[in-house]
């Protein structure tokens, strides 16, 4: 069975990281916090998929602690091995140390499988005594947090104690565990909120894919209509774009590279075959609403926000 590993609310880092230490790339950048959905490798590159009955067949789906508790053992750990050797009473096993530098998910087994520097071969668990520098523990030193920065305490009242979360985020109940979460930012729903988050004052008269035409001074253009309407599904795409680079922490709105595109890229598109609206992963050209695989739920919930528009200028997608 293949590996899946449940993503975890606040340490979602550590699950795309295992992931890719087994060799898979995280092409579709996503974070691994989305409880309700597993992260699994395929071809390669790191993907996710709710849990659900359909979901998860053919797959051994184990929780962030279960798989450490399980597995252990990360690329760069210093381990104790045992190694066979020939001897003249026979082979004989020989405790040693060495360097873990990759790993693999043997579906065959359900193990991970480990490669290490100078041996040959793979090794499983059974065959590490365990780390070099162990002291009876496998597991690492759970992170330390400034609690302040999320948290602000005061003094008891007769209503209790008082807390205060830091502005921009939440504290989110999960099966009786409380977690301190990100807010995550709110997307525009129409056209006009799109223009304020863009700082537009008002409808831009000459918005166009060709800059140098200023489409209010072609009302008889032929699908003058059609190219308003697309105009303004753009200055919505954007805006989406724009969101999703600040999420993403980055210094400039989301921009699909389609000139490096090499096929490992993950986008979620939405545009049109044979005239119907679909909704894909299949990259075929330079496609106008592509989001991000990692923000599948924004693509669509963009999608059923601006439905009518794209309908409007389906014919020009």
């Amino acid at each position: 069975m293949e590996l899946g590993i449940t993503g975890h609310l606040t340490r979602g880092n550590e699950v795309i990281e295992i992931l890719e230490m087994l060799g898979g790339k995280n092409c579709c950048r996503l974070n691994g916090d989305q409880h309700n959905y597993f992260y699994y490798i395929s071809n390669k590159i790191i993907y996710n998929s709710y849990i659900g009955p359909d979901e998860i067949n053919g797959y051994k789906i184990l929780s962030l602690d279960d798989f450490l508790e399980k597995f252990p053992y990360k690329v760069g750990d210093k381990v104790k091995i045992w190694v066979n050797h020939e001897h003249f009473s026979g082979p004989r096993a020989e405790l040693e140390e060495a360097e873990i530098y990759s790993m693999r998910w043997n579906a065959g087994r359900c193990e991970v499988a480990y490669r290490m520097k100078v041996q040959t071969g793979e090794f499983y668990k059974n065959d590490i005594k365990g780390k070099v520098d162990d002291n009876n523990t496998d597991h690492p030193e759970k992170g330390k947090y400034n609690v302040e920065k999320y948290l602000k305490l005061f003094d008891e009242s007769e209503h209790g104690l008082e807390v205060y979360i830091t502005e921009g985020y939440d504290i989110k109940e999960i099966d009786g565990h409380f977690y301190i979460v990100k807010q995550k930012p709110t997307y525009p729903k129409t056209y006009e909120e799109c223009c304020k988050t863009l700082n537009l004052t008002k409808y831009p008269p000459a918005l166009a894919l060709n800059k140098s035409m200023f489409i209010s001074q072609y009302k008889d253009f032929p699908h003058y209509y059609e190219i308003q309407k697309l105009a303004e599904l753009i200055i919505c795409r954007d805006t989406y774009w724009k969101i999703i680079g600040e999420e993403m922490g980055l210094d400039k709105p989301w921009n699909p590279d389609f000139a490096n595109f090499n096929g490992e890229q993950c986008y979620y598109i939405i545009t049109t075959r044979y005239g119907d609206i679909i909704r894909t992963t299949e990259y075929t050209n330079d496609e106008i609403l592509v989001f991000p695989y990692s923000h599948k739920e924004i693509a669509i919930e963009f999608y059923n926000n601006f439905e009518s528009l794209i309908e409007s200028c389906k014919e020009l997608l």
